[in-house]
């Protein structure tokens, strides 16, 4: 795997982040339903770490901290701007929680179908 640019190879890096985030999602859950607040921040602003890098390398992108430049990805859950302005503004609330968790499922639904017509498109030509 190529550790200097692991966008370049999104079928070996983005399933990884995807599998820590199930990790950190239980963590998280935990936190959140015992109402202990202390042990929420840290873990949210991995998730959000995370999922920025999931987002990105899943265009074959480095990850950019310009909220602008999400505009231009092709593979992206829809308003992602607004949603993950929120989240980052808001990571200790449990409805920051949720939606960061959406944004995973959608984006790895995204990611999977993008895969599949990529693979499809190698088939065909063959």
């Amino acid at each position: 795997m190529n550790r200097d640019q692991p966008w370049t190879l999104p079928n070996e890096t983005v399933p990884f982040l995807f599998s820590e985030w199930n990790h950190l999602k239980m963590e998280l859950q935990e936190g959140f339903t015992k109402r202990d607040l202390s042990r929420t921040e840290i873990p949210m602003k991995k998730g959000i770490e995370l999922f920025l890098k999931a987002l990105y390398w899943s265009n074959l992108q480095s990850v950019n901290d310009n909220m602008d430049s999400m505009d231009r990805l092709t593979v992206k859950p829809i308003n992602i701007r607004e949603r993950l302005a929120y989240i980052i503004k808001t990571p200790n609330k449990f409805h920051s929680f949720i939606q960061l968790s959406e944004l995973f499922v959608e984006m790895e639904k995204l990611f999977r179908k993008q895969q599949a017509l990529m693979d499809a498109k190698q088939y065909n030509k063959k």
